[in-house]
């Protein structure tokens, strides 16, 4: 009976024991998942953007994305988005040493529905990623028959890194 007894607790060792170093094994995995984590965090960080202006209405005829590090460039773009506004939109003060401003524009579309955003900004070593996203009305969608042209302007700090773009979904 007491060999019986013996070889039982032995196996709720030798199992209790296992289960220890897999939580061990477990927790260090953890540990490792994190610090990649970090690391990776350190090698793509997001950058913050403020919307200054987005509309349905108003932007340029063609695509096209415009990276603007002078006052003569935002004059232009807001020039532009402001042609059929009265009141148009107020040109920001932006001081060019410490913001970029990017406008992106989709160009013209035969409907309504139609928007672009900016769905995030990645730096990493090599440069800043602007990931932009269009949307457009699904099939099927009521939409206003106008004809629009959206556009997103943001300010992001300055970078002098290379400044590319991704559309994203």
């Amino acid at each position: 009976m007491k060999a019986i007894l013996y070889t039982i607790s032995l196996l709720m060792l030798s199992c209790g024991s296992t289960n220890v170093a897999q939580e061990t094994s477990s927790a260090n995995d953890t540990r490792t998942t994190e610090s990649k984590s970090a690391e990776q965090m350190q090698q793509k960080q997001e950058m913050k953007h403020e919307i200054l202006v987005q509309d349905a209405y108003g932007g340029p005829v063609e695509p096209q994305i415009m990276v603007i590090k002078e006052p003569k460039g935002l004059q232009k773009i807001y020039t532009q988005i402001n042609m059929t506004r009265r009141p148009g939109f107020p040109v920001p003060n932006i001081d060019f040493s410490k913001e970029t401003v990017v406008a992106i524009c989709m160009g013209e579309k035969n409907t309504g529905g139609f928007s672009v955003d900016v769905a995030g900004i990645r730096e990493t070593k090599e440069g800043v990623t602007v990931m932009v996203k269009e949307i457009g009305p699904a099939a099927g969608d009521m939409v206003t028959m106008a004809i629009s042209q959206p556009f997103c302007i943001i300010k992001i700090p300055v970078a002098k890194k290379e400044i590319t773009f991704e559309k994203v979904k």
